[in-house]
């Protein structure tokens, strides 16, 4: 399953090969990210060229967020008039959000019975509550423009995405201090709680992605477009705060993750190659299989914060080839279940 598979839409529309590709791309350098920064010494983090891969790795959260709105506003171009199974969609958000929510599960704080820190612990905000919560706010949004009329269906979904978009990202910094609400309700507004991923200002990537992918005309164009404007944007909006919370952030890496997607889908029409499809397929599998297994190297007495570049590398292909064994023997499960199934109808 694909962080955005089963996502609202009225219609499934046929997969789309570059998304997929951009997807497994996102997926691999996600675990590079991850291991790199579990495993690697400090003494090896001064490197001038460390801060570039650090910029780099800061691309990963932008795209799987921004892949998810295309998804949902390709999904939404291609369903026309038709009406979405709003309960089922819900549905399928909750199951996202559960699972992020049981990968950072405060066992640890619940047995110190420290009830509070328990509940801070626990409901901090990664990236698939933050998914999940943005993708419900997409789909009320094409509530509210199904039944607005053919007159104003579309002027309601583009305005209303463009709203929340500049609202997310224009309110993030006032609202990076506050922390006089409850903490499941601050966890979803900024940082304080140890949130990596609140709705400030990070669902303003899925509402970009959803803005571009309903555009059903030359989107590479609409894209490179994107860049230029965003980067003009940033620039005016540069107030020397250059930090997660920031308009200038905001617009920076989404100019950036543009550019990624021009070349996914430069490069998915001359090579497709199968393995980073699969991994785009599967990501959502293979995001919660290789948290799991670098705390399970944790956890044994791993040598986390203790290696070089060379046993980083190899560090990073262990990682990756279990995370991938697990993703190939769950997608062959799931193929044999539906084998059977159809097999007794």
């Amino acid at each position: 399953m694909s962080l955005n598979a089963n996502l609202p839409g009225a219609i499934k529309p046929a997969r789309v090969e570059w998304l997929d590709l951009f997807r497994g791309a996102a997926v691999v350098a996600m675990i590079e990210a991850h291991v790199v920064n579990t495993f690697l010494a400090p003494a090896f983090r001064d490197a001038v060229w460390f801060g570039w891969l650090n910029w780099f790795n800061g691309l990963v959260a932008p795209s799987f967020l921004f892949i998810a709105g295309w998804a949902q506003g390709l999904s939404w171009s291609v369903a026309g008039k038709k009406r979405v199974a709003f309960g089922r969609k819900l549905k399928r958000l909750l199951g996202v959000a559960a699972l992020g929510y049981f990968l950072h599960f405060p066992w640890t704080e619940l047995g110190q019975r420290r009830w509070t820190e328990a509940l801070r612990v626990g409901t901090q905000v990664d990236v698939l509550p933050c998914l999940a919560a943005a993708l419900f706010l997409v789909l009320g949004i094409q509530w509210v423009a199904q039944r607005s009329g053919e007159k104003w269906r579309v002027w309601w979904w583009f305005t209303l995405l463009g709203g929340f978009a500049v609202a997310l990202v224009g309110l993030a910094p006032a609202t990076r201090a506050w922390t006089a609400g409850p903490i499941p309700v601050v966890a979803f507004v900024n940082q304080t709680t140890g949130s990596l991923f609140p709705l400030l200002p990070w669902a303003g990537f899925v509402f970009a992605g959803a803005i571009l992918g309903s555009v059903r005309t030359r989107p590479t164009v609409a894209l490179l477009v994107a860049f230029g404007l965003l980067r003009m944007l940033g620039r005016f909006l540069e107030d020397g705060n250059f930090s997660a919370d920031s308009p200038a952030f905001f617009c920076d890496r989404l100019a950036w993750v543009a550019v990624l997607a021009v070349l996914c889908q430069w490069f998915a029409r001359i090579w497709q190659p199968t393995a980073l499809l699969f991994a785009g397929r599967e990501s959502l599998v293979m995001y919660a299989v290789h948290l799991q297994v670098i705390s399970w190297i944790g956890q044994a007495g791993g040598p986390v914060g203790r290696l070089g570049w060379a046993a980083v590398g190899g560090m990073y292909a262990l990682v990756l080839a279990l995370t991938w064994a697990v993703a190939l023997g769950w997608a062959g499960w799931r193929a044999r279940n539906a084998s059977r199934q159809i097999a007794a109808v």
